[in-house]
């Protein structure tokens, strides 16, 4: 009966953020922006595709991908999006005494951290829905149905890899409550980091020495699995499941080290 109870408990606050989300005008600006960029995004690639097909002979007419799925979904265009929605929401939190509400009222702090972590997936998890749906609905139209599925291919595996960099920025806003540093940390993540991490790998992939580097590190925060799809049969199997394990290894990492914060932090 106990369990049931914590069971109902953790699925009540979970439904507290949805409703509190969608009351909230950051949601609809946000996500409504997101929308706004694919649109924009399917468009420009539409004109360059007429623009330079006249240039390039190419087969069926298309030299140029859409980008969203392919590039960058976990640390570019969608993750940009995501860092901006969570630090906003999940510091209003703590800024409008929401959780201080939630301990008083008899919520385990467990259990109200991973009910917010559960809230940020399924957010996140819409993220790439939205993608998906909007690309199927106008990509597919206007850019033709192998151009624009070929990409969306690989929306599952950029929302696994979004797993650890969700993880990051709740811990972020979790930690130090702060609107400012989760923003000023989150940023620099998606936007920067990839880039010095490719960088790195590039001039390190061929040395021995520093092979746990771009095994752990690296692996664990790039889109490794839709390349592990073009580099062939053999390949993919073991690089699908170094990936794999980074990520799921430093989620749990990141989401112990948030929920430790939180449950000794002084919420008043």
């Amino acid at each position: 009966m106990k369990k049931d109870n914590c069971v109902v408990r953790f699925f009540t606050l979970i439904g507290a953020d949805f409703y509190k989300m969608f009351r909230s005008k950051s949601f609809y600006i946000i996500f409504g922006v997101l929308a706004g960029y694919i649109l924009l995004d399917i468009g420009f690639t539409a004109l360059a595709n007429y623009m330079l097909k006249e240039i390039l002979l190419i087969e069926d007419g298309s030299i140029c991908a859409n980008p969203l799925f392919a590039d960058s979904l976990s640390y570019g265009n969608l993750g940009l999006f995501l860092v901006i929605f969570f630090a906003v929401f999940l510091c209003s939190e703590f800024r409008t005494n929401t959780i201080r509400y939630k301990v008083s009222t008899g919520y385990s702090r467990i259990c109200v951290y991973f009910a917010s972590l559960a809230f940020t997936y399924a957010v996140a998890l819409f993220g790439v829905a939205l993608c998906c749906i909007i690309n199927a609905a106008v990509g597919i139209p206007v850019l033709g149905w192998r151009h624009t599925t070929a990409d969306m291919q690989n929306a599952l595996y950029a929302f696994f890899a979004l797993l650890p960099f969700v993880a990051v920025v709740h811990t972020l806003a979790y930690s130090t409550k702060s609107l400012g540093i989760t923003l000023g940390v989150g940023l620099p993540v998606v936007i920067i980091l990839p880039g010095i991490l490719g960088i790195i790998s590039l001039f390190t992939q061929y040395s021995a020495g520093v092979e746990w580097f771009t095994r752990i590190v690296f692996v664990a925060l790039q889109q490794y699995i839709p390349q592990a799809l073009q580099a062939g049969s053999e390949v993919f199997p073991y690089l699908a499941l170094n990936a794999s394990l980074c990520y799921i290894l430093w989620t749990a990492l990141f989401i112990a080290i948030g929920c430790l914060c939180f449950i000794k932090q002084d919420i008043k």
